[in-house]
């Protein structure tokens, strides 16, 4: 998993980051256009940049969002008596405890780049040997800028299998639904025994919802549409300077359409979809 964020992060963020500030810059007060509307389900040659957009901004914000939503165990993952505890960077974090189930509220908790503005998360344990590890998030504001209108609000619910030593989760799966700028977009995300990541992300910018996974060892992504089957796969070059594009009708089959996109093009379609 280490590879799919950082090594996708360190590829497009600054990229993402220039296109952003020069976005911001120019233009006055008109706002952006709107992106247009896909006419159809399937991932084909007219529409693949917005899919690649959806796609990989709902990758790029779920690690940020799960990481502060699941904040609460990070600081309390060892207490066990109800209370108050403080937040490395101000704030506090409530405990109620009572047998196997812990609930959280978080009070303005502020943690590195983490900040809950308020809302609780509910953790049940459960399964053979306490294994089983089942979470309820509910209306988790997440601040993730510096206006009121970049607070995410965060509900969704979450379970982890942890290993037999109980220090790491050998699998996990997490469904949210986030409301930011005005949209809800729902993000699942999952990881098998076998280390495969994928992530789901319903998107009003995309009519079907779109499964997006990593080859790790290939050091590939795949995108596929959830309504037809259609896919592209996603291979950056080792210098992270251009990304082969290739669709396909379903996944496995022969591509039919492939391009090399620079970086710049990515960015453009990332950025497009934040």
């Amino acid at each position: 998993m280490n590879f799919s964020f950082n090594y996708l992060a360190s590829l497009l963020l600054a990229g993402a980051s220039a296109l952003t500030l020069s976005a911001c810059g120019s233009g006055g007060d008109t706002p952006p256009e709107p992106p247009p509307e896909p006419k159809t389900a399937q991932i084909n040659s007219a529409n693949y940049g917005e899919a690649v957009g959806v796609a990989f901004a709902g990758f790029q914000r779920s690690q940020p969002l799960i990481e502060s939503s699941l904040l609460p165990l990070t600081i309390g993952f060892t207490e066990t008596l109800s209370g108050s505890y403080p937040c490395k960077d101000g704030g506090s974090l409530t405990l109620l405890a009572a047998d196997k189930v812990r609930t959280f509220t978080a009070v303005d908790c502020k943690d590195d780049a983490a900040w809950i503005v308020s809302g609780t998360l509910t953790e049940t344990i459960s399964g053979a040997n306490n294994s089983t590890r089942s979470y309820k998030l509910k209306d988790v504001n997440i601040q993730t800028g510096t206006s009121n209108q970049s607070v995410a609000v965060v509900n969704g619910a979450a379970e982890a299998v942890l290993k037999a030593d109980g220090s790491t989760p050998e699998s996990f799966q997490i469904d949210l639904s986030v409301a930011l700028n005005g949209r809800t977009d729902t993000l699942g995300m999952s990881l098998d025994a076998a280390g495969k990541l994928q992530l789901v992300i319903d998107s009003t910018r995309f009519p079907q919802k779109l499964l997006f996974s990593a080859d790790t060892q290939a050091k590939s992504f795949t995108i596929s549409s959830k309504g037809d089957g259609s896919s592209m796969s996603v291979t950056p070059s080792a210098d992270g300077k251009t990304f082969l594009i290739e669709l396909r009708a379903s996944a496995g089959g022969t591509p039919t359409f492939s391009k090399t996109a620079s970086a710049e093009e990515f960015a453009a379609w990332l950025v497009k979809s934040l």
